[in-house]
Parts: structure tokens; C-alpha cells; sequence
């Protein structure tokens, strides 16, 4: 049957309370012209059975309701089929079977009309008859065969029900089939609407090859109790279940071959026992899905059965309901809310039908490849939609546009639409639903050195280029590109500054549009560490990421020695006789020979190599490993060394200091040669006495205040050197004594500078602290030195000391701090597309508190600086301007990230504080070159003053406003021309400016608001828009004076704001995915107006803006709102709603208030409200295992928030069909954060060396419904025969039994008394290997109950038997 599978069956409708039976119909070709060409039974598509038919035919009762009222079918033929579509109609087995057969003394009336006949009878829909026949009882040519009864022309009598009576003369028992035929020999279409049969509580049958399922529909009204009979439904391999209004499943009941499964509606039906009762049904249409499989080779096999929902009488002809709903699911690929032309459906979207008064759902659908869904033969009432967001989508903007054709229908937060009343038989085929892809992009990252050499030896450089693009489809928000640089690899230069670094090295670009690529070229050089080196890059954004695989890359790179017997590199020079003591190889100054000369490692200083010097004073080292290595020369007696570094000619002066005789550490490569390390050796003189004595104490400063306490003590052997004041080369070292003193004794007068070699875990202390010279330490961190100081004869300096406060680890605090210095060209204040950044930019980290020197950078070549891993506090940005430049103006426009920070007469930043975890990167500085005023005699400017009435005019002995800034700019494009600010008396004036067109901007002091402009003389009024503070545009000429571009304030008054807010509903815990509203409500409590309020949101990442009542000025996040003015009294409120994230856990969603007058109580200026996103389910593993046939499904779950319970999905591939194996729910554990463990054995047909997938299903008790899965497990055949043992035992009503077969073989499983009586077969017949299982219900092979008490049963297959025992309690 081509379409026996769709979804029509049996209805009762709850007016007419009646029950049919209805399939979809297709036909096979006959011919026409009134004559009939009788199919043969096997090609019958569509029949229906007698109401007493036989066993073979169909059921086995006389029923009172009938008695000799006819038998009732009807045959609908929808309006819309072809007229000239012909309907055979054909009649199975028509003569009746009678008790009274015919004889010789019967009259002529009683042969063939009497009580052997049966009457056939057919009315147009008009109640008109068409043809009657009478077929007699034992006619052999109508017996056990088909016979045409009446071929119908579609138009003859047009759409509509049919009515077929069958009268059965007196007691009378027939058993007949109705079949119709298409009859059109050139197979007319019917224009695809479906012809229908429906039968009263009948017997049906099918017909065909394989696994056969419909599904039959009854309408079920308010009742206790529904009681559901089913008769002869026995076939192997049958199957019954029913499904609720709102989805949930019954297993149904099968029968015995001519058995009902339920006490029967009459006496007089035959009786199985059972009961398939359903308590306190669900009001609405029910499904019942029958399934039966018949196996090949039969080709055509019928399996014939009855379904009797009791007490739903018959009660004249069905209800037909033709109306449709419908339209599609499609993606809104523009976000227009409008289907456009080319915008494509979405497959596989669930709709759902629901009432429109109670929301209980009707039906439910899903849309195919174009996005299509209709529900059919739906009657008319109120009824609203549902659509169900796929994963990763949300609703477009609804009902946008006037055609509500293309528009969207499903409201963005519930996804139903509006309540719908549909007519009879209406078509309502314009509710779509357009759904929009959250943000998705595709980030991929390539990494690869420049020129693809990969091999390289230490000291080489390479480059490394990273390349970041976004495949789409949309753009990508806060990408995060990290590139690890291994620690073999030296960094030189990186061509993009960096956000944070430099191992590794991020960067954060705020936004990679779709299609877009960045690419970032990092340098590095080569170590003397060998082997392969792996380099990786990362790249990662908030945007779901549609393909993960491609979002790092990795270049190895092998470091190998070029050279490993003969690197080719040379290291040397010359060791030589100072005579002039000048630091420089004069003429005529020999070498020494004989000098020690050691080559040690640049990286831990150990002996490598030594060499003597010959008789010229030569040296040479060869041949050694590229690497870091320091020359030192060792001093022979009577000698010294001379001075370090003299000149600028570095093969002529001396290359060790004047300490220990080394060199600094330099890195050499293969093949190179460095003949440049000279040391030059003077006679030792002794000291003459100058009577100067430089010296103190080296002290542990214990409380770190830069003082010497009276209990802090001196700390012995710390090496102090003390330096030229000239050259800073070496004049003498020393080391302090047990009590932390040092002393240098005769030096000679002049410049000097003191070196403290700062010990291992120790810092230096603050330096020059109080006013007592004697006590604090002179030492400056940074550089380990104290000032230069000059000494003269006969003198003492000792007060010079150092002190050391033990070393406190850094915490990480992740806090950076940085961005960038650049040269603001355009004057703007604004850092613009191709304004470069400046190096060589000295940056100082101030304290906060009190402006003390924390930390320095020096720009890069980009301009860029950073601090890293700062603590927590306020702090201070200090540029230092360079010759030649001046500031930009200050915090120009709303986008912090490119203005400037820096207050252009201070040259510093305004204080803010910092938090662990925190990157504030937007601290910049824009410099402009200098420009020389224009003496062209023009003269702008006036007063900024306080109008203390504010009436906007400048009234006597209202004052000025001093330090206020104001800025000229041009007319033109607002690039700023000048800077200054108001003197102490409110006065500013730009002088010798070019002519031209101007406006003035004044920045508004702070705790001040404009007054109101242009109000009267132009010499006293404010010329400053209230709103912006700008002027209007004006144009000045040469030699001329423009004095009278004024500006009043007013003093903001005092207002105490007041913000709250708080969830709609109180909704404080809601499921991922769902939607709230938070409603802010801001109160002026006064005692005067807020003037300048801005209110701003903040989301936490678990929380996505959808709308908000009040559109605001910024966001969506922050959101931002601002109020011109709010005043005494008054109230504004804010409703926003949100859609929760994937994120889970509780999230404070805070909102803060503030305004440009003064607050007294900042308390309740800020205001949260706390959202817990919960999911049902929280599950921590899900697994599937195969054993002995079966499959052991196991869960954990880590917390469950109203669960109801699970259900348990199976599939033969992952992409299958998943059909439900667990008969009853598994019981959840409601509300609980304990850990929940739970396990479901699967044994249901499963064949082995199959894999079998799983879903596991978790509601919740508003019925929301949450898939895991899908998991997967391979049914391995088992190695045995097993016979499980019963569950559950003791046992009441019923117990399933399991076992598994290792062969396929003839199974008997049989149970047995204690008296070895069987008393019930369970299986007996031809099982394949794998698992099964059976039920027993305690009752014997006649369905009569058994007592309780011991039971045995037995499983027998080939020469395996086994044997068990259970209990059966009552």
C-alpha cells in the first residue's frame, strides 16, 4: 500500500463520538465504460472488513448495537478531484452464511432475499440512491472471491460522503470486504487529494512485504477511565502502543489468535483477559501506531485485526474536517524579518500544533528540505503555532511589512504565534516563522618562515609570518591570536604591536570581518640550544567556531651545528702595555706575552678555553661552537688594568673592566671572526692620600620604608663598586664588612658614582626618603647606582648608603597596562587611519597616591609600551614630550580606544585603578610637531564664566572659571587648529590665527552644566551649544579682533539618584536558552534636578541583549542610556530583555547611575540582579558497553533540576531513524545537586555485529525535553547460552525474562509449577543469535491467572538446556 504508512487511522470525533477507520488511498489501472475489471485479492489496496466477518476475513461476533441495523461505511470524495476520475467498487465474499439454509418448502421470496440474503446499497451525497445489489446466501459464484459491485465516475454526483449500508437478513452472520480500485485505465491523476474509506469499529487488514506501521487516530473526551480493546492482533512480530495528545507512550496489549485483549464490551465477545486501561486520559486526539512485520518470501501476506476504544459509540456519519495550516521555516540570511527570493528553507524544524485557549499540543510536525510543514484535516477552532529553535538560531523581527505572505509569525521570545480562529475547511497557508544563524565564524591560523627554510644554526635569524582569517559567515568580535615562541628561540622584533607579551606573545584585534585576513611577522633568533624547535599560533574568538581543526598551526624548525669539527669562528686580539694610561693602543706600546687569557661561557661564565699570549701579545681562540662567550684576562702582579672603552675606535681601546678583567658577553655564529678583544695593562701605582674617604652602610630594611631603623642590621659581603662620574668605567671595587659598612680610603677629587651589586633575593629599598640624608638610601632601583656626587680633598662622604628590603615575589596579577604613543598629524586628537606610532618614547608608571616612579618602557618601534603583572591600586600614565612636539587634545570623541589620554599641561594621565585579571590597554598618547603661530594679527577669545543665575547672560560680579580647556577647530572638518585654557579669571584668547572658518568647543569643568545660549547681547550672552559646547561656525578676516565667543556654567546641583533593579517575574533561576526581562527603575530623590545622567548595564557572558523598551544611546554592552534631565521626584524605567547563553551557573547582572550633579549618597547608585541558568540535566558521562548480546547503557549526572525522567533512543546509524526502547520512563531524581548514577539494559532485537546508537532524553516537568548523545556500541554476538534471571523477583503483575543465543536454533522457553506441570510457553519456535527476551504476566497458556508461589521455566536450544526459578506473588 503506497502510502499506508502516513499518519490517517481510526478518528472519533467527540460531537458525533464516532470512530473510523481511514487510510490514504492509491490505485492500481482498470478499464471503464460500466464494466468492471475485477482485481484478483492479492492487488486489493484499500478494504475494509464486515463487522462479522470470519477469522481469516476479520472478527467472530454478533453484536447486540448491531442486531439487523445495517452496516455503515462511508466513502469521501474531496472537492478538488478530477470529475472524470473513475472508483471501482469491489465486494469480497458478498453471500452471507445462514443458519438456515435454503430448502425445497422455501417460499420464492425467501430464496435469495430472505434470511440467506445481504443487501449492498450506495447514496450519492445528496442522500440519493445509486445502485442496491442483493447477494444470496450461498451463491458459489460470489463465495470466497471478488465481485464488482459499481464503478463511479468522481463527477457524476461530485464531492462529498458516500454512504454504503450492508443489511445482513436476520441472525445472519457474513463476513465481507469493501475494496476500491482506481479505475482509470490512463491512470488520471487525482490531482493529489486523497479519497478516503471509513468504517464503524471494524476490522481492518495489511496487506504487503515486510514491516508494515500505521498509525490510527480517536478523539478521547473528558473521562475517568479509558479502556482500549483489541482483538485478534497475534501475528509475530506485531507491535501496539498509544501516544497521548502531549506525546506520552502507552504499551499496548497483544492478543492470542481469536482473543481480545480486555474484558469485552458484550457478552458475547470472545475472552483473553488483560487490560489495556488508562486512568484520567488527556482531552484530544490520541494515536494509536500498530506495527506487524510479514516476512519474505511470502510476498503478499494480510494480518487482519480489530482496535476498539470502548464507549465511543457510533453515532451517524464522520466529521471530515479539510482545513489546512501551514507555510515554512526559512533562513533569514539579510536579517530583514522578510523571506526574500533567494533565502533558503531550514529542514528539519519542529512546528508544533496547540490549542489556542489551553496550549496543549495537537500535533507536531517537522519541515522538509524547503522548510514546508502543513497540518491537515484540521477542524475549525482557535489554534496557535509553535516553532522550535534549532541549535545555533534564533527568531527573526516579526510581522515586518504589510504581506504577511513573507513575513516572520513566531514572536522572538516564545516562538508561538498569535492565537488563530480557522474556519471549516479554510486554508491557512501563510504562518511562516524566519530564523537567523547565531554569530558563526570560521577563524583559521597559518604560520610559516619566511623564504620555507626550516633548518638554521645558532645565531641565525628567521621570520615567522601568522596569518588569521575569517572564513565567515559572519564577522568575528575580540579575536585572540597567541603565538608561543619556544624558549631555544630569542625574540628580536614583532612587525604588529603586541597587546600582552612577549612569551607568548597576544593579540587582540576588536573586530575580523567576514572574509578578512590579519597577518602578523614575528623575528627570532636562533640559541645555541640544538634539536628541532616546534613554534605554535592560536586563534580564538566568542564566536562559535564552526571548524576547530584549523584554528592553530605549528612550524618545527631544526637547530643543528653547521660546522660540528671546524665552526670557522675566530675569537682574539691583543693584550698590550698602556704607557700613557689613555685606554688606547698608542704607537710604540708593546705587547705583553705570556698573559693568561680564559674563554668562558656567556651563559654561566664556566672555562671553555685558554690560551698565553705570544711575544707580540696575541691571542686566539678557534674553532669553538657558535654560542655566548666573555673573554677574561688574568692580571698579572704589578699590573692593573687601564681604562674601559676609551674613544670610539673599538679595535684600539680596552674590552675588560677594571674590576675583574672580562669582557661582556657576546654571541658568535659559524664562520665568524671577532678579532676585536683587546685588554691593555697598566703598572700598579698605589693610591696617593687625598684624605677623601667615600663610604656608609649597606643595610636589610626590614619594614621597606626606605629609612635606617635602630633594629635593622647591615648586611655583610655585598660588593660595592664605585664608578667614574665621567664614563661610569671602574675605579675600585670593595665589600662590606660583618656590619654592612664599606669604605673607600685616599681617592682622588672629582665625580663619582656608587654601584651596590644588589644580592640574590633582594630588592632595592625606596630611595631618598625623609629630609635626613644620613639615614636614607641612595641607591635608585632601576639602575642599581646612586647619583653622580663630586668629592674634594681632606673631605669625608659617608653618607652614601644602600638599602635592601628582602625580595617579595610578584603576584601575577595578569594586569597590563599599555597602548600606544603616536604622532597625531591631522591635529585631531584622535589616532586616524596611517598616524604612525612614535619609538624611542620615554613612559613612566606612577603611583596613584602619591606620583612616586613605579615602573618605565620605552615605546617600540610601532609606539607602543607595557606593563606587566602590575599589582592592584591607582595609578598614573607619565609621558615624557620630546623636543619639538606637543600633547593632542585630551579624550576626544566616545571610542577610548583611540583617543588621548594624556592631559596636554601635565603631560600625565588622569589616576585609575586597577583589578587582578584585567588588561587596561586603551592608555594612549598623541603627540603633534610644533607649529609656530601665524602673526596675522587675528585675535579670538573671550570669558568662561559662572552664571550664578542662570539666566545665560554674564551679570555683574558673576566670576570667571579658571583652567577650563578650550579648543579652536575648524569649520571645516573640527580638526583643532589650538589648545589652551581660561587664566584665573575666566579669560583664554587664540592669538595671530590664520583667516578662515572656526567653531569653539568648551569642555565643561567637572560638577558643571552649560547655561543657555545665544540669550540677548552677543557681548554677554554664552555662545556654547548646552548639549555639545560647541559654537556656531564663524569666519574671521586679518588685523581684526573676535572677542566675544563666551561660555557660562552652572554649578550642578545636588541629586540623589536612586537605581534598582529587578527580574520580571521573579525569574532568579531560568533554563539555558530561555528568555527574561530585567526591569531598571532610576529615581531622582533631589533635593534638585540631575542634570548629565548616564546609565550604564553591564552584561555578564551569560546573558545576550535581545531588545530594550528605551533604545539606548550605546551597546549592546555595556548598554548605555542617557538622561539630558531628570528632575525632583521623578522616575524613568527601563525594561531589557535577554536570552541566556550556554553559559550556567549563577551571574550578576549589574546596572550603575550617575549624573553631573553631586550625589550624596553613592550607596544605591548601583544595583544587580542575580540569574542562575539552569539546565534539567547535568550530565558527566554517558557510555554504552556491549555484554552478552546486550547493551548496558550507564549515566551520571551531576545535578538535576526538576527532572521527570529519561527516556532511552536507539539507531542503526547516527544520522537513523531513533525510535524509543524503553517501555517506561526512567525515573529521574526530581531536584537534587547530589551525584545520580543510572543504567538501562538494552535487549530489545538486537542483531548482532551491528552498531546500535543512543540518545539519551531528560524531561523536566513543564514537559521541556533535552537530548545527549548520540554514544554509539557494537553488539557483539554472545559467546554463550545464557538464561537470565528474572526481573524483578519476586514478581507482581508481570516479569521480564532475558537470555542470549550464541547460535541461531529452535528456542522453547517454558514455565513450569512445582509440580513440573507446564503451565505457559513463552517462546517456541526459530530464534536468531544475539539477545532476547520475553514477559510473563502469571497467567497460563488460556489467560486464566495462576496462584502465587514458585514457578520454574527452561530454556531449550539445540542440546543447551537451562533452568531457573522465580517467585509470583499476589
Amino acid at each position: 500500500m503506497e502510502h499506508m504508512n502516513r499518519q490517517h487511522g481510526i478518528r472519533a470525533g467527540i460531537s458525533l463520538l464516532v470512530f473510523t477507520l481511514f487510510f490514504a488511498m492509491a490505485f492500481a489501472p482498470a478499464a471503464y465504460a460500466g464494466q468492471v475489471v475485477l482485481p484478483s485479492k492479492d492487488n486489493v489496496l484499500m478494504q475494509t472488513n464486515g463487522p462479522d466477518s470470519e477469522f481469516d476475513d476479520g472478527d467472530y461476533w454478533t453484536h447486540p448495537d448491531y442486531g439487523n441495523s445495517p452496516h455503515i461505511f462511508w466513502l469521501e470524495i474531496p472537492a478538488g478531484v478530477n470529475p472524470d476520475f473513475m472508483i471501482n467498487l469491489q465486494l469480497w465474499d458478498p453471500e452471507s452464511f445462514s443458519n438456515n439454509p435454503e430448502s425445497a418448502t422455501d417460499s420464492d421470496e425467501q430464496k435469495g432475499n430472505g434470511w440467506e440474503a445481504t443487501d449492498f446499497s450506495l447514496y450519492a451525497p445528496d442522500g440519493s440512491l445509486i445502485i442496491s445489489r442483493t447477494y444470496a446466501g450461498g451463491d458459489v459464484t460470489t463465495s470466497q472471491q471478488w465481485v464488482a459491485f459499481h464503478a463511479l465516475r468522481a463527477g457524476d454526483f461530485g464531492p462529498g460522503m458516500y454512504k454504503i449500508t450492508v443489511q445482513v437478513a436476520g441472525d445472519d452472520q457474513n463476513g465481507y470486504k469493501i475494496g476500491v480500485e482506481d479505475g482509470n485505465a490512463d491512470k488520471l491523476a487525482a490531482n493529489g487529494n486523497e479519497i478516503k474509506l471509513y468504517a464503524q469499529r471494524t476490522a481492518f487488514q495489511f496487506v504487503g512485504e515486510g514491516e508494515l506501521t500505521n498509525t490510527f487516530w480517536f478523539n478521547v473526551d473528558q473521562r475517568d477511565t479509558l479502556r482500549l480493546l483489541v482483538f485478534d492482533l497475534e501475528k509475530d512480530g506485531c507491535a501496539l502502543k498509544y501516544i497521548s495528545p502531549s506525546g506520552v507512550e502507552y504499551a499496548g496489549t497483544l492478543t492470542e489468535d481469536g482473543m481480545w485483549n480486555s474484558d469485552p464490551a458484550s457478552p458475547n465477545l470472545p475472552l483473553h483477559g488483560g487490560s489495556d486501561i488508562i486512568v484520567n486520559p488527556e482531552q484530544g486526539w490520541w494515536q494509536a501506531v500498530v506495527t506487524t512485520y510479514h516476512p519474505s518470501p511470502i510476498v503478499r501476506q494480510g494480518n487482519q485485526f480489530i482496535l476498539w476504544p470502548d464507549d465511543l459509540l457510533f453515532n451517524g456519519p464522520p466529521t471530515i474536517h479539510r482545513g489546512m495550516i501551514g507555510d515554512r521555516v526559512w533562513l533569514d540570511a539579510n536579517q530583514n524579518g522578510l523571506q526574500d527570493g533567494d533565502e533558503t528553507g531550514i529542514a528539519n524544524a519542529t512546528v508544533r500544533l496547540l490549542a489556542g485557549d489551553t496550549d496543549m499540543a495537537i500535533r507536531s510536525t517537522t519541515t522538509d528540505l524547503d522548510g514546508i510543514f502543513i497540518f491537515q484535516d484540521v477542524p475549525a477552532g482557535n489554534y496557535k503555532l509553535e516553532y522550535q529553535l534549532p541549535q545555533h538560531f534564533f527568531f527573526t523581527a516579526p510581522r515586518v511589512g504589510s504581506d504577511r505572505e513573507v513575513d516572520s509569525d513566531a514572536d522572538p521570545f516564545t516562538g508561538r504565534t498569535g492565537v488563530f480562529f480557522l474556519q471549516a475547511n479554510e486554508a491557512r497557508l501563510n504562518l511562516d516563522a524566519g530564523m537567523i544563524p547565531k554569530h558563526l565564524s570560521n577563524l583559521s591560523v597559518t604560520k610559516n618562515v619566511e623564504g620555507g627554510d626550516l633548518e638554521l644554526v645558532p645565531g641565525e635569524e628567521l621570520l615567522f609570518t601568522i596569518t588569521v582569517t575569517n572564513n565567515g559567515p559572519h564577522d568575528a568580535a575580540n579575536v585572540r591570536v597567541v603565538d608561543n615562541l619556544p624558549a631555544a628561540l630569542e625574540l628580536i622584533s614583532v612587525e604588529r604591536h603586541y597587546d600582552a607579551g612577549p612569551n607568548p606573545l597576544l593579540w587582540i584585534e576588536t573586530l575580523l570581518p567576514a572574509g578578512e585576513s590579519r597577518t602578523y611577522q614575528v623575528r627570532a633568533r636562533a640559541t645555541s640550544v640544538l634539536g628541532e624547535l616546534e613554534n605554535c599560533a592560536w586563534v580564538s574568538s566568542p564566536n562559535k567556531d564552526v571548524d576547530l581543526t584549523n584554528n592553530s598551526s605549528c612550524v618545527v624548525v631544526r637547530v643543528q651545528q653547521e660546522y660540528p669539527n671546524a665552526s670557522g669562528i675566530k675569537i682574539g686580539d691583543r693584550v698590550w702595555k698602556d704607557d700613557n694610561r689613555d685606554g688606547l693602543q698608542g704607537d710604540g706600546e708593546p705587547g705583553l706575552e705570556g698573559i693568561t687569557v680564559h674563554l668562558l661561557s656567556g651563559v654561566d661564565q664556566t672555562l671553555v678555553q685558554s690560551d698565553l699570549t705570544d711575544a707580540d701579545g696575541l691571542y686566539q681562540f678557534a674553532d669553538m661552537p657558535a654560542g655566548s662567550y666573555l673573554i677574561e684576562v688574568v692580571l698579572p702582579e704589578g699590573y692593573a688594568y687601564t681604562k674601559l672603552n676609551q674613544g670610539s675606535d673599538d679595535e684600539l681601546d680596552s674590552d675588560v673592566d677594571q674590576v675583574y678583567g672580562r669582557t661582556p658577553a657576546l654571541f658568535v655564529i659559524n664562520g665568524g671572526s671577532y678579532p676585536m678583544w683587546d685588554a691593555g695593562l697598566v703598572p700598579y701605582e698605589p693610591p696617593q692620600k687625598s684624605n677623601i674617604h667615600i663610604g656608609d652602610l649597606v643595610w636589610r630594611d626590614e619594614n621597606r620604608n626606605g629609612l635606617q631603623d635602630p633594629d635593622e642590621p647591615g648586611m655583610a659581603e655585598i660588593t660595592v663598586n664605585l664608578l667614574s662620574g665621567a664614563d661610569e668605567s671602574l675605579v675600585m671595587t670593595a665589600q662590606t664588612d660583618a656590619d654592612g659598612r664599606y669604605l673607600f680610603a685616599d681617592m682622588a677629587p672629582g665625580a663619582y658614582i656608587l654601584q651596590v651589586v644588589q644580592p640574590a633575593g633582594f630588592d632595592y629599598t625606596l630611595p631618598v626618603q625623609g629630609d635626613d640624608r644620613a639615614v636614607d638610601s641612595d641607591i635608585i632601583p632601576e639602575s642599581g647606582k646612586s647619583a653622580a656626587f663630586s668629592v674634594l680633598s681632606n673631605t669625608d662622604y659617608l653618607t652614601i648608603d644602600a638599602g635592601f628590603a628582602p625580595f617579595q615575589p610578584p603576584v601575577v596579577s595578569n594586569i597590563t597596562i599599555g597602548d600606544l604613543v603616536w604622532n597625531d598629524a591631522n591635529r585631531n586628537g584622535l589616532q586616524d587611519e596611517g598616524e604612525a606610532g612614535m619609538a624611542g618614547i620615554f613612559v613612566n608608571l606612577l603611583s596613584g597616591l602619591d606620583q612616586s616612579l613605579v615602573a618605565k618602557d620605552t615605546t617600540d618601534a610601532q609606539g607602543g609600551y607595557l606593563f606587566k603583572d602590575m599589582a592592584p591600586g591607582a595609578y598614573v600614565i607619565e609621558v615624557v614630550q620630546p623636543a619639538g612636539f606637543i600633547f593632542t587634545l585630551l579624550k576626544q570623541g566616545v571610542d577610548t580606544s583611540i583617543d588621548s589620554d594624556i592631559i596636554p599641561e601635565s603631560g600625565r594621565s588622569e589616576a585609575f585603578d586597577v583589578i587582578a585579571g584585567q588588561a587596561y590597554l586603551s592608555l594612549d598618547a598623541g603627540l603633534a610637531a610644533y607649529v609656530p603661530p601665524v602673526n596675522s594679527h587675528i585675535t579670538i577669545g573671550d570669558v568662561v564664566w559662572n552664571d550664578l543665575n542662570q539666566n545665560g547672560l554674564q551679570d555683574e560680579g558673576e566670576p570667571g572659571m579658571a583652567n577650563v580647556t578650550v579648543r579652536l577647530v575648524t569649520g571645516t572638518d573640527d580638526a583643532v587648529v589650538s589648545a589652551t585654557s581660561t587664566d584665573e579669571n575666566g579669560l583664554y584668547l587664540f592669538a595671530d590665527m590664520a583667516p578662515g572658518n572656526y567653531r569653539i568647543i568648551f569642555t565643561l569643568p567637572a560638577g558643571f552644566h552649560f547655561t543657555g545660549w545665544n540669550s540677548g547681547d552677543d557681548a554677554a550672552d554664552s555662545d556654547a551649544n548646552p548639549v555639545n559646547g560647541r559654537s556656531d561656525e564663524f569666519t574671521v578676516a586679518s588685523h581684526t579682533a573676535y572677542l566675544s565667543w563666551d561660555a557660562g556654567v552652572v554649578e550642578n546641583a545636588e541629586s540623589d539618584l536612586e537605581i534598582m533593579k529587578v527580574i520580571e517575574e521573579n525569574r532568579s533561576y531560568i533554563y539555558r536558552g530561555d528568555s527574561l526581562a530585567f526591569v531598571i527603575t532610576l529615581t531622582n530623590h533631589g533635593p534638585d534636578d540631575a542634570h548629565g545622567i548616564t546609565l550604564i548595564d553591564n552584561l555578564p557572558d551569560g546573558l545576550e541583549f535581545i531588545e530594550a523598551s528605551r533604545l539606548q544611546d550605546e551597546g549592546p554592552n555595556p548598554l548605555i542610556w542617557r538622561e539630558e534631565v531628570l528632575a525632583v521626584g521623578a522616575t524613568v524605567t527601563y525594561r531589557v530583555r535577554m536570552r541566556t547563553t550556554e553559559e550556567l551557573g549563577g551571574m550578576d547582572n549589574c546596572v550603575t547611575a550617575s549624573s553631573l550633579s553631586f550625589d550624596p549618597d553613592l550607596a544605591n547608585n548601583i544595583a544587580c540582579a542575580q540569574v542562575h541558568i539552569l539546565v534539567p540535566v547535568e550530565l558527566s558521562s554517558f557510555s554504552a558497553r556491549s555484554v552478552q548480546g546486550r547493551v548496558v547503557l550507564n549515566w551520571v549526572t551531576q545535578s538535576e533540576t526538576e527532572n521527570l525522567g529519561f527516556h532511552v533512543y536507539r539507531a542503526e546509524s547516527e544520522a537513523g531513524n531513533y525510535v524509543r526502547v524503553n517501555e517506561e520512563m526512567i525515573q529521574g531524581a526530581g531536584t537534587t545537586s547530589s551525584v545520580r548514577s543510572y543504567q538501562y539494559i538494552d535487549e530489545h532485537e538486537l542483531k548482532p555485529s551491528v552498531d546500535y546508537f543512543y540518545k539519551l532524553v531528560d524531561m523536566d516537568y513543564k514537559g521541556r525535553l533535552t537530548t545527549h548523545g548520540p554514544i554509539s556500541a557494537e553488539v557483539a554476538v554472545p559467546t554463550q547460552h545464557v538464561l537470565e534471571q528474572n526481573y524483578p523477583n519476586p514478581f507482581n503483575p508481570e516479569t521480564r525474562i532475558s537470555f542470549s543465543l550464541k547460535e541461531s536454533g529452535r528456542v522453547t522457553l517454558t514455565v513450569f509449577n512445582v509440580r513440573g506441570e507446564a503451565v505457559r510457553t513463552l517462546v517456541a519456535g526459530q530464534l536468531n543469535a544475539g539477545a532476547h527476551m520475553a514477559v510473563w504476566d502469571g497467567r497460563n497458556d488460556y489467560g486464566q491467572p495462576l496462584p502465587s508461589g514458585m514457578y520454574i521455566y527452561t530454556m531449550r536450544i539445540n542440546n543447551f538446556e537451562e533452568k531457573r526459578t522465580m517467585m509470583f506473588l499476589k
